[in-house]
């Protein structure tokens, strides 16, 4: 947990004290994002969707209940339509989630808001 500490003051430096755990959930988000995405790629061209469907479950286990609980904390339901659209442009293009998955969009969001706050 040392080194998600670090992280958390590395990308973000100073928040609202309030909004740590939703800082926390969105680094593991992104974090497990960047392996679980070019995975599910690898897995497709390899011919397993079994594996490639496994790895989107446990995507979305996580990324569902982070969007439900960073709107319930922000109120910024404006993230819905670059998330919506980020993770529909990841499904719909061939091996998308290789090259979207990769880059930490809810950090990025998150990182947005608290700066507008």
């Amino acid at each position: 947990m040392d080194s998600l500490e670090k992280r958390v003051k590395r990308k973000f430096g100073q928040f609202p004290e309030k909004l740590r755990s939703v800082v926390e959930f969105s680094i593991i988000v992104d974090f497990t994002d960047q392996f679980l995405g070019p995975g599910e790629a690898l897995a497709t061209a390899a011919g397993y969707p079994g594996i490639d469907a496994l790895l989107t479950v446990i995507e979305y286990s996580l990324k569902v209940p982070f969007v439900f609980y960073y709107l319930s904390q922000t109120k910024d339901f404006k993230s819905l339509w670059g998330w919506g659209f980020r993770e529909t442009l990841a499904y719909i293009i061939p091996f998308g989630d290789l090259f979207l998955d990769i880059s930490p969009s809810y950090e990025n969001r998150l990182l947005k808001y608290i700066r507008k706050s």
